[in-house]
């Protein structure tokens, strides 16, 4: 798909299916069953730290965000790694993915 040929409906979908997701991230990242390779960020109870974008009701481009904390200088402080950005091979140079972590 060429970018000229993407109407830009963007939208991020909570309710999306799991194994959606599944495809998508074992397609980018050129694996099998990736979504069970980190158990701790991909739960149901989750789904609000988990970023799905869809273009024209297809899925399009992904990141999560995995809550931890760290002891700095003595202090315990709250922070967030942002992992798994991925976007379908059919929907690269749109920018998705910075739409998507920001």
């Amino acid at each position: 798909m060429q970018n000229a040929d993407v109407k830009h409906h963007i939208v991020r979908d909570k309710n999306f299916n799991f194994n959606e997701l599944e495809n998508l991230t074992n397609s980018c990242f050129q694996t099998k069953n990736y979504l069970s390779n980190f158990p701790q960020v991909f739960k149901e109870e989750l789904r609000d730290y988990l970023f799905l974008q869809r273009i024209n009701n297809k899925v399009a481009a992904f990141c999560s965000l995995f809550a931890f904390s760290v002891q700095l200088n003595g202090e315990r402080v709250s922070a967030y790694c942002i992992g798994s950005v991925c976007t379908d091979p059919n929907f690269r140079n749109l920018g998705l993915a910075m739409q998507t972590i920001q």
